[in-house]
């Protein structure tokens, strides 16, 4: 706690930065109900307001210092009621701490779009989930929103995700003008009464907590109470009960999929605490039994086109470019044992090049010949499964043979007079 007291004490002549954050996103993104994503968050800023004021530090020092973080769910009326009731209840909560209302009203909250339902399978339908999450901080009187970019889930964000995650923001400020209206939803009998709800409930549920000795002492309560709501949630999505489009319902037949299956799968940092986590991997680990079924009844093969055949290959292909680059352009610097090899799938053709001890090696792994065979003769022809000689020809270092920037392609094309 002592460091926490200095940060604040640090950070007190920066009117506009929040040196303590309660991050009730921990409860929403781990399945936790909107109640439980309030009850819990007051209980942590009360632990904060009991704990950390001294003699050098007022309860309104430290409540000054605080915001809230909380992610927006789907659920688009109950995600402005809560935020409405966040706003309510910290008012409450000061007041039981003897702090003016007037403090109550700089509360910053600070929203990001959920991680709960974010799904990897059709994954352009997370921009739509953002949106509702979005439109929802807005009108229930978000301070700051952080839209998560629709793909962050199964690869590092690109530009275009997230230039389209920090537009969505900025078109509902600028085009939409939401920002404009204080409190759009007041008045309205159906918020109004959705808001007394979940903040009668939540108050219940801090209270409750609280009596079996706050946090950290009921940490354990708490967890358990998550992992039961969480697990009935799991139940509804894999009944139909409960839709998550493009995962359970509503799904691509013949999906192409933005990442390798099994790579994502066995990644330390894929988030499998999502409720779509269940049904993602028995789609995923299908889609890869029929993925290596196809793989099966699918041939690659190696042939060899013999030593010093990549020369006579990169000689003919300078040849169809122009003067100025027939000079400029330096040919690849060969070993004297190179061999020079055509590798085939259904799909593309590439030219590689390979020592005989790296040939030798991918001969005995995919065809397995005698051993004694292969100190006589090269096998002109090696042949597989797709999978299995991609996988071998990566493993032995086979090299695809390129001039600067062309590649095989290039190569190949002009070979055939092409281009």
């Amino acid at each position: 706690m002592s460091e926490l007291r200095t940060v604040i004490k640090l950070t007190q002549h920066l009117s506009k930065f929040k040196a303590l954050t309660v991050d009730a996103s921990f409860f929403g993104n781990r399945g936790g109900t909107n109640t439980q994503q309030i009850g819990y968050a007051l209980n942590v800023a009360a632990t904060y307001l009991q704990a950390l004021p001294n003699a050098d530090m007022s309860v309104a020092d430290v409540a000054t210092a605080m915001q809230l973080h909380l992610a927006i769910g789907t659920s688009y009326f109950l995600e402005i009621a809560k935020l409405r009731a966040v706003r309510r209840l910290w008012a409450t909560l000061l007041h039981a701490f003897d702090l003016p209302p007037s403090l109550a009203t700089t509360l910053r909250i600070h929203t990001s779009t959920s991680s709960w339902l974010q799904t990897t399978l059709d994954p352009h339908t997370n921009l739509l989930r953002f949106t509702t999450e979005a439109m929802a901080a807005v009108l229930g009187g978000a301070t700051s929103l952080t839209v998560t970019p629709f793909d962050s889930l199964y690869r590092e964000p690109s530009e275009f995700s997230e230039r389209l995650a920090r537009n969505l923001s900025i078109i509902l400020r600028e085009e939409s003008q939401l920002g404009r209206v204080l409190d759009p939803a007041a008045g309205s009998y159906y918020l109004e009464t959705l808001t007394d709800t979940l903040a009668r409930e939540a108050w219940a549920l801090f209270q409750a907590t609280e009596a079996k000795g706050g946090l950290p002492k009921a940490w354990g309560t708490v967890l358990e109470e998550l992992r039961i709501v969480s697990r009935q949630q799991f139940h509804r999505i894999a009944t139909g009960e409960q839709v998550i489009v493009g995962s359970n319902r509503f799904t691509q037949a013949e999906e192409e999929f933005e990442f390798d299956p099994k790579k994502l799968l066995r990644s330390r940092s894929f988030d499998t605490t999502r409720a779509a986590y269940p049904t993602e991997v028995l789609r995923l680990v299908t889609a890869m039994h029929f993925r290596r079924q196809l793989q099966q009844n699918q041939r690659a093969a190696v042939v060899l086109l013999g030593q010093d055949a990549n020369r006579a290959i990169l000689e003919s292909f300078l040849k169809t470019l122009p003067q100025e680059e027939q000079t400029s352009l330096p040919l690849p610097e060969l070993a004297a044992d190179t061999l020079s090899v055509l590798f085939s799938t259904p799909e593309t053709v590439t030219l590689m090049y390979a020592t005989v001890d790296q040939y030798h090696a991918l001969a005995r792994e995919v065809s397995a010949p005698d051993t004694a065979d292969l100190s006589i003769h090269l096998p002109t022809l090696l042949s597989s499964d797709v999978a299995t000689m991609q996988a071998a020809v990566e493993r032995h270092g086979f090299q695809e043979l390129s001039v600067n920037t062309y590649k095989t392609d290039d190569i190949l094309a002009r070979l055939q007079g092409k281009t």
